[in-house]
């Protein structure tokens, strides 16, 4: 016999065109056990909360979140250009706070659920080769920031918030 989980995965990129290479697929775990995996590309713009707004009334079924909202303009703190650091806020924490806030309601109607951010080690520490990168630093560890205030929050009702920092990425 098998047992089977199917799960749809419902996901985004900056390309969405991109998404378009991704197929259902069944993950084995063992000789009697197996994951069916549905990929469902959905249209969304993290510098526009109607369209976040739509992606969680589309993804309803949703108890994972995995919040990985990223740009990076490279420039010393003070040279960084007021429009850039404004618009690098905005998709990294800016982005990461609106999604949040659009799914946790998700989660909860479900039953609870998880959501991990997607944050970077800049944001637990400066170093000296990554100075370059000081208002994406800023914002990850305004992500950090958020992602510690959710959990103490939502924890308690049933939806986990944690924080994965990696390091420098290429």
């Amino acid at each position: 016999f098998f047992l089977v989980e199917a799960h749809r995965m419902w996901g985004r990129a900056r390309k969405s065109d991109s998404l378009s290479v991704i197929k259902p697929m069944r993950l084995f775990h063992s000789s009697n056990l197996y994951l069916s995996l549905l990929f469902v590309a959905v249209a969304l713009d993290l510098l526009d909360r109607e369209t976040i707004a739509a992606a969680a009334g589309r993804a309803g079924d949703a108890t994972v979140l995995i919040n990985n909202a990223s740009t990076a303009a490279f420039a010393a703190p003070l040279d960084a250009d007021p429009a850039t650091v404004r618009n690098e806020m905005q998709v990294n924490y800016g982005g990461t706070f609106d999604v949040i806030r659009a799914f946790v309601p998700v989660l909860e109607r479900n039953g609870g659920g998880a959501v991990v951010n997607w944050s970077s080690v800049g944001g637990l520490r400066a170093s000296e080769q990554a100075m370059a990168t000081s208002v994406y630093n800023a914002a990850k560890a305004g992500v950090v920031s958020l992602t510690k205030s959710a959990s103490a929050e939502y924890g308690r009702k049933g939806v986990r918030v944690n924080a994965i920092c990696p390091g420098y990425v290429l």
